[in-house]
């Protein structure tokens, strides 16, 4: 499996920085995706998704983060997805383990 991932950057000016410049600030995309989306961005496919959030497949990974219910109806709302950041930091913590090995 390939990892994509992209990474947003800005400057901001603050009125306490001094002589240094802007500071660089990582910024965070609350952006909600959707199974196909989140699939789309791992490289794999929709079951591998469900593989790795099944307790009971041998491919399960405690790691991977949950979805996020988005309906009305709470954690009872077929409606899920999951933030964009949390993905990106799964995936910056798996390359940290992969460049620890």
């Amino acid at each position: 499996m390939s990892i994509h991932y992209n990474c947003t950057t800005h400057t901001t000016n603050s009125p306490n920085v001094g002589t240094e410049g802007p500071t660089p600030t990582l910024t965070r995309s609350m952006r909600v995706l959707r199974k196909k989306d989140l699939a789309k961005k791992l490289s794999c496919s929709e079951s591998t998704i469900d593989n790795r959030l099944n307790p009971s497949s041998r491919w399960h990974d405690e790691t991977f983060p949950r979805p996020v219910p988005l309906g009305a109806g709470g954690s009872r709302s077929s409606a899920k997805g999951w933030i964009e950041y949390v993905i990106d930091e799964w995936l910056e913590s798996r390359m940290e383990n992969f460049r620890r090995m």
